[in-house]
């Protein structure tokens, strides 16, 4: 059983559906890949500066939060409307 399934099938009192878990777990695994590969040693010739591929990740990595916060005020707002 993969780490995803089973953080979705322990979910805690959670309001979204199985899909939807799924993805968010998913989401979270792939932005702590990205973070860990950021945080590997440089090799020993030149560096990451101007390096085209981590100005890409850092810019995805900066889009997935603003997207976490976007996911979260909407579920906020739906938990409004079903009260």
């Amino acid at each position: 059983m993969s780490e995803t399934q089973k953080r979705v099938r322990n979910p805690k009192k959670s309001n979204l559906t199985n899909q939807e878990q799924e993805f968010l777990v998913s989401t979270y695994e792939t932005v702590k890949k990205i973070f860990n590969a950021l945080d590997e040693p440089l090799p020993e010739e030149g560096g990451r500066e101007g390096d085209p591929t981590v100005e890409l990740l850092n810019q995805l990595v900066q889009e997935v939060a603003e997207v976490k916060a976007q996911q979260a005020q909407i579920l906020t707002l739906l938990r409004t409307l079903a009260v």
